[in-house]
């Protein structure tokens, strides 16, 4: 790899990594870029040339978390109801480590455009988050939404929810998974995954 494409993922990862501890179970908005870009050694100018508004931490983070996912899948695959059921408990387990890092994403990512979402997650940064991975530079890094929707379909194929518009459904399920987890602190921790189970599947019905 290239020394300044490196530099530059390790730059990126290490952003994550220390917002993730400044956040802890705090508000997104409380994150300070000051804070942040000391704890990197950086300027502010250099911060933002990888990410141009706080937010994009957020955008990068998730698909940083997407991408964990999709390996955790290649070692057990699931599909349908059941490749849900994980992305659902996943983000609920998240959201019980992190409450403001999922709050702030479900609030960020309802104000991003189509062109928006295409946050990349480069080879460079690929093989420094897994570097046991044979090929992993080659892997494609899907979005929340484009994993929810590869269940769905696989879903209505399998027969285990009747015929629909996929869009319509995907749409439908992340809002009610999204809504559940921003109405979870009325909850106990330990049922927050149950709570937005029940919720998701009561709507596919």
């Amino acid at each position: 790899m290239g020394s300044w494409k490196l530099k530059a993922a390790r730059l990126k990862l290490d952003a994550l990594a220390h917002a993730e501890k400044l956040i802890g179970k705090k508000p997104f908005d409380d994150l300070s870029v000051v804070v942040l870009v000391e704890k990197l050694n950086i300027t502010k100018v250099t911060f933002y040339k990888y990410f141009r508004r706080k937010q994009d931490i957020l955008h990068y983070y998730f698909r940083v978390w997407c991408l964990r996912q999709t390996v955790e899948l290649l070692k057990s695959p699931k599909e349908g109801l059941e490749g849900i059921s994980f992305l659902s408990d996943k983000l609920s387990e998240l959201y019980h480590i992190h409450p403001g890092i999922v709050r702030g994403w479900i609030y960020y990512s309802g104000s991003l455009s189509k062109k928006q979402a295409s946050f990349v997650i480069n080879k460079e940064e690929k093989k420094l988050l897994f570097p046991t991975i044979q090929g992993i530079e080659k892997m494609y890094a899907p979005s929340f939404e484009e994993m929810i929707t590869e269940f769905i379909s696989q879903a209505i194929h399998r027969k285990e929810i009747p015929k629909g518009q996929v869009q319509d459904l995907t749409n439908r399920v992340i809002v009610v998974i999204y809504g559940s987890l921003m109405v979870a602190h009325v909850q106990p921790s330990a049922q927050v995954k149950d709570f937005c189970k029940r919720a998701w599947l009561t709507m596919l019905g």
